[in-house]
């Protein structure tokens, strides 16, 4: 057992939990000092997380910790009521994940749902950010989550080979499975309307040329959903993953990473030429439809898992 040394007055003063427990007899005497052992109240790792940042505190305010690190210290100031340290290391993730979904741009080059997070540390922030009430922060993690396949999860056998200290709690609650279970199934049946997506014929006979213009039925929405895409289309990173697969097939578990590339795609023209060829007009519907989409399915998405 992990034994520290204290000002109980430093930890009274920061700590709720401490400021209670101090008012009742400790749990053990050691060379007349009192003992209070935390065993069930709070992981030693996540503890220790917790010290160093008060010691660190005004280090921290410029150059913040790792994020494996401020999920540590969030989930003991929690526990043990610390509430500065707590508003901190949530004023800190909220802003690295709103809840509101950003503006799409093409001068950005990334997923703008995307976490970058791990499937464990996902899991793991879904697990402290729903004890902690962050909507904003749970409602990204669980995406994360359902657009990941299996949702993240390992099987039992490699979850107990590859258990780590940094992520005691990853492993998702059945309720939380189940929700996601939910989530998926609704996400997949939106993406699959995508298929059905019809728009009105070219109306503008006069500018440039464009292929939703004529007699012949417009194929390039069909095509571009169903056929290996060309990397070119879009402004992303995307290219290798689509390599092999159609962008249909691509998106069939992040259906909102799905409507995200095909508003960012250059329906009329782009770089060098390229562009699926449509006219101004016709090309702004489209974008317009795909970001109305993405906002009416994030909000779905909320609404299935409660946040």
């Amino acid at each position: 057992m992990t034994q520290f040394k204290l000002h109980r007055t430093l930890l009274a003063e920061h700590g709720v939990w401490f400021k209670e427990r101090f008012e009742e007899d400790p749990d053990d005497m050691v060379r007349e000092l009192p003992v209070y052992i935390l065993d069930g109240v709070v992981e030693e790792p996540d503890f220790v997380n917790l010290l160093t940042a008060v010691k660190e505190a005004i280090t921290y305010l410029e150059r913040p910790p790792t994020f494996v690190v401020l999920v540590s210290i969030l989930r003991a100031a929690h526990k043990l009521q610390f509430a500065r340290f707590k508003n901190w290391v949530i004023g800190l993730l909220e802003k690295m994940w709103p809840a509101e979904l950003e503006p799409l741009s093409q001068s950005s080059c990334t997923t703008r749902l995307s976490t970058r997070l791990s499937p464990d540390e996902a899991t793991s922030v879904v697990s402290v950010a729903r004890e902690c009430g962050l909507g904003g922060v749970l409602k990204r993690a669980l995406y994360e989550l359902v657009r990941t396949d299996c949702f993240g999860q390992k099987s039992t056998s490699s979850a107990s080979a590859s258990t780590s200290s940094s992520f005691p709690d990853a492993t998702l609650s059945p309720s939380d499975y189940h929700v996601l279970v939910q989530a998926r199934e609704r996400l997949v049946s939106s993406w699959i309307s995508v298929a059905a997506a019809s728009f009105p014929p070219c109306s503008d006979a006069i500018t440039a040329p464009c292929v939703a213009r004529g007699p012949v039925p417009d194929t390039t929405f069909f095509r571009l959903l169903h056929e290996n895409p060309s990397s070119h289309l879009s402004n992303d990173n995307d290219a290798k993953m689509e390599v092999s697969r159609s962008l249909f097939e691509t998106y069939t578990n992040d259906p909102l990473g799905g409507v995200e590339k095909l508003a960012l795609l250059y329906w009329e023209g782009g770089p060098e030429g390229t562009g699926l060829g449509y006219c101004t007009p016709c090309a702004q519907v489209r974008k317009e439809f795909w970001v109305k989409r993405r906002e009416e399915w994030w909000e779905i998405f909320g609404q299935v898992v409660g946040c």
